[in-house]
């Protein structure tokens, strides 16, 4: 994801990121861009960890409309616990922006790529509910639900706009962490239940992932 949102509220500034490329897993686990097989081990380590010992108690339904120069999204949560202290958020991204790509190495190393020519996907538009999302409590076996407008900017393609949308859970009292090359964070007060990506026009049914 690139993060274009800015202040206090970019993904850097939350979690403490100063240097790029780096890894975010579920809000928990960070990891830097070092030796391959250690990085994808260390990918890997946390997505087990997150099946594991994270297993989403939420599941989304969810639609993406524009009309004119207004987006909408619409999201229903169905959960399978109570979780006063859940919260939600919601992402707006572009995908396909071709923009020069910044290299501090030697690009001829690798001439397949273009980078004066990169495509840009993920590219954080605006959140309305703020990266680490809002309160959003939920009822075991029930439904709740929510609605969020954003007014477009002119220099957006709306054809390619997509909404990433998710629900964040309070840490148990003794997490697990025991991938070794990971950093852990709890800096966004909770991690990642559940999330689902959503393109403008179209809609998702529920799923537990």
């Amino acid at each position: 994801v690139y993060d274009d949102l800015g202040g206090d509220d970019s993904l850097a500034k939350v979690f403490g990121i100063s240097v790029f490329p780096t890894g975010l897993v579920d809000f928990r686990g960070l990891f830097s861009n070092g030796n391959q097989s250690a990085t994808v081990a260390c990918i890997e380590g946390l997505v087990q960890e997150s099946s594991e010992s994270y297993p989403s108690a939420t599941s989304f339904e969810a639609g993406v409309k524009v009309d004119g120069s207004t987006l909408t999204v619409d999201v229903s949560v169905l959960s399978v616990v109570s979780e006063p202290a859940m919260k939600l958020a919601v992402v707006l991204v572009e995908n396909g922006i071709v923009k020069d790509q910044k290299f501090n190495g030697n690009a001829s190393d690798y001439p397949e790529i273009d980078f004066n020519n990169y495509v840009h996907d993920h590219v954080v538009r605006v959140s309305p509910t703020g990266c680490t999302g809002e309160s959003f409590p939920v009822e075991a076996g029930k439904i709740s639900s929510k609605s969020y407008s954003v007014e477009l900017e002119q220099s957006w393609d709306a054809s390619k706009l997509e909404a990433i949308i998710f629900t964040l859970r309070p840490f148990p009292a003794s997490p697990v962490q025991a991938v070794s090359r990971a950093k852990y964070t709890n800096k966004a007060g909770a991690y990642v239940d559940n999330v689902v990506s959503v393109k403008a026009g179209e809609s998702v049914s529920y799923d537990f992932q």
